[in-house]
């Protein structure tokens, strides 16, 4: 990974927080409309993050491990290799949500 990409990752969120925080100041101020116009501009810089961002985001909450048996067991049972049973019993041994 250069550092040219994890520079532009870490740039885009510090913006992210930076939104968050200029929208927290707007809604307590009473300024809906000001609020409106940061909440959207997070949401549009959130929706701009790379997938090896969200990897590297989700690696460093320990949330792939769960994201990627999660993944694979649905790919397994698509594949025919398991049957629903153990699918639905995955997911819930491990809390994995909906399918």
């Amino acid at each position: 990974m250069s550092i040219r990409i994890r520079i532009q990752d870490w740039l885009l969120e510090r913006e992210i927080r930076k939104l968050g925080h200029y929208c927290a100041e707007a809604m307590a101020a009473g300024r809906r409309e000001e609020a409106l116009h940061f909440w959207q501009a997070q949401v549009k810089a959130i929706n701009a993050r790379s997938s090896r961002q969200i990897l590297r985001m989700e690696k460093r909450m320990g949330l792939h491990p769960r994201r990627a048996l999660k993944r694979n067991v649905m790919r397994a049972f698509f594949r025919r290799w398991l049957p629903a049973f153990i699918v639905t019993f995955v997911f819930r041994l491990f809390r994995l949500g909906d399918f």
